[in-house]
């Protein structure tokens, strides 16, 4: 189930993944510089940037660290045990990785 907060971008228009809704998008110089400046940084530091600035818009519910890590550890049980059980299909890491890099061209 996608987030509310979700969105695919084209150019500079923003859609809903929920909605559908579009808002169109406009940045002030500064913010022009700086992205800008962010766009030619090394990929490193860009993905780093990248999280920083995601992590700032997501809500993140006000949850205990262990019990969290423990929602996570039940939902990888639970995936594992439907793969067990034919549910769910494997995808290999290098086919994964393989498409990350063609759709960073």
């Amino acid at each position: 189930m996608p987030l509310q907060s979700e969105v695919r971008f084209s150019g500079m228009t923003v859609y809903s993944k929920l909605t559908g809704a579009k808002c169109e998008l406009t940045m002030s110089a500064s913010a022009k510089t700086i992205e800008t400046d962010a766009l030619s940084l090394p990929l490193e530091e860009r993905t780093r940037l990248a999280v920083h600035l995601l992590e700032s818009i997501e809500e993140r519910p006000d949850a205990d660290p262990k019990q969290v890590e423990r929602a996570w550890l039940a939902e990888a049980g639970r995936r594992y045990q439907a793969y067990l059980r034919g549910e769910e299909n494997a995808i290999p890491a290098d086919d994964v990785f393989s498409e990350l890099r063609a759709e960073d061209r």
